[in-house]
């Protein structure tokens, strides 16, 4: 394949066999850019492994190992049976933007922000992020955790700081409480919602296995 660079010059794309850099990596590079130059806009079909074999003189296995690294990545999605295709924008990318940008990309989209947070650090820390904001003074439904300033709570004799910090319990009391009242409402409205069940009783793995297969595209870390 044959790309623009940025002075307009035709750039061959081709793998260097006598580089040090791993062919899947070469690839990778080549795809990614493919993506970032239009070559493949939001819901095109990237050509099939074979193609992408044929073209780039490579392996099943070299382009397998790219077009993972590209999912874990966000940038493509692969359909079992259809192959891969680019992703469309997500939301996660303007996680790069500065926190304001976030919060106005989430009302764009019409969504309510909801942070759990310690309220004990409100006027006691500044801010660490350049817009001089902390979380709770951004997001439109704050949950206090309820942890002291400094979240750690025991003092262990002749040492200097306390340890064992409660944020971590909290945090994951109060999500967990978050789910179950969702789970509720849902099921109010009619609406049976998808629920991923412990992997260590029977059936759990293949109930979580089919989940995972129906939003393959919706899961970012995929």
């Amino acid at each position: 394949m044959v790309l623009l660079d940025l002075e307009g010059s035709f750039v061959e794309q081709k793998i260097d066999f006598q580089s040090p850099i791993p062919y899947y990596v070469q690839l990778l590079d080549f795809l990614r850019e493919n993506i970032k130059q239009g070559v493949w806009r939001p819901g095109d079909q990237l050509p099939g492994e074979h193609a992408l074999c044929e073209q780039y003189d490579v392996s099943r296995t070299v382009v397998r190992q790219a077009l993972s690294e590209l999912e874990a990545e966000g940038l493509i999605v692969r359909r079992r049976g259809k192959g891969a295709f680019v992703a469309e924008p997500k939301i996660i990318e303007s996680l790069a933007q500065k926190l304001t940008g976030f919060y106005q990309d989430m009302s764009e989209r019409g969504l309510r922000t909801i942070a759990i947070t310690a309220l004990a650090y409100v006027g006691k820390e500044p801010s660490r992020h350049p817009c001089g904001k902390l979380l709770a003074e951004l997001c439109d439904v704050v949950v206090d955790n309820a942890v002291p300033h400094g979240d750690a709570v025991v003092d262990v004799p002749g040492f200097a700081q306390n340890v064992a910090p409660l944020s971590t319990i909290t945090g994951c009391a109060i999500a967990n409480a978050m789910v179950a009242e969702t789970v509720k409402m849902l099921l109010e409205r009619g609406i049976e919602p998808p629920v991923f069940r412990s992997a260590n009783v029977t059936g759990g793995e293949a109930h979580n296995a089919r989940l995972l297969a129906q939003y393959r595209d919706r899961i970012h870390y995929l």
